[in-house]
């Protein structure tokens, strides 16, 4: 019996680590969406490329649809608010997909 609670403990702290990292995902592909249309507006097309390239490299990851477009849509109006409350919100987690999320 301890040795099943063990073993169900471990399943569970690697499906949330799993589940945290795709969440950490999402919110990149997010990040690079908004990203995108910021430095778009800003004229500044070597960016807006790179940043395109980021997020089609991680979307290449998976096969199609493997991001919800409900839930790509959802955080991608969650980090907008956010960001529209605070300008500084986005940068450090942009800069945080570009070195860690890939």
């Amino acid at each position: 019996m301890r040795l099943f609670l063990v073993l169900m403990l471990l399943n569970s702290n690697n499906a949330l680590s799993k589940e945290h990292y795709l969440d950490q995902e999402l919110i990149c592909i997010a990040t690079y969406e908004l990203s995108k249309d910021f430095f778009r507006s800003l004229k500044d097309s070597s960016t807006e490329k790179l940043v395109t390239e980021l997020q089609k490299e991680l979307l290449e990851k998976y096969e199609e649809g493997h991001f919800p477009v409900k839930d790509l849509e959802e955080k991608i109006l969650d980090l907008h608010l956010k960001w529209s409350n605070e300008f500084d919100f986005l940068p450090p987690i942009l800069e945080n997909c570009v070195q860690n999320i890939r």
